[in-house]
């Protein structure tokens, strides 16, 4: 009976430990395909807003279940001029392209 409890304890605490890594906010490590569409995306619409020719410094991501919060610090190419910081919630649109 000792043997029942501790292996359906050691099972039980597996599982929930599996569970609780797959509902978990990530942040994509740099230079992956998922970071790097998340920014491009990002850099695009805010191409759109006029704000064209900007590098994306991003000190925050993370991305959960298909939708991803960024936050970037944009900056002049030469890095000599600082921009307001800008966020936002992004999620694929039904191409799957961010």
């Amino acid at each position: 009976m000792k043997n029942f409890l501790a292996t359906a304890s050691l099972v039980t605490s597996v599982l929930l430990a599996g569970c609780a890594s797959v509902n978990t906010a990530h942040t994509p490590p740099d230079g992956s395909t998922e970071k790097n569409a998340i920014v491009q995306a990002t850099q695009r619409a805010l191409a759109r807003q006029g704000r064209k020719h900007l590098v994306l410094v991003v000190p925050y991501l993370k991305v959960h279940n298909g939708w991803a919060w960024i936050q970037v610090n944009p900056q002049s190419a030469d890095g000599k001029q600082h921009y307001e910081s800008q966020s936002g919630l992004r999620r694929p649109a039904n191409s799957g392209r961010w």
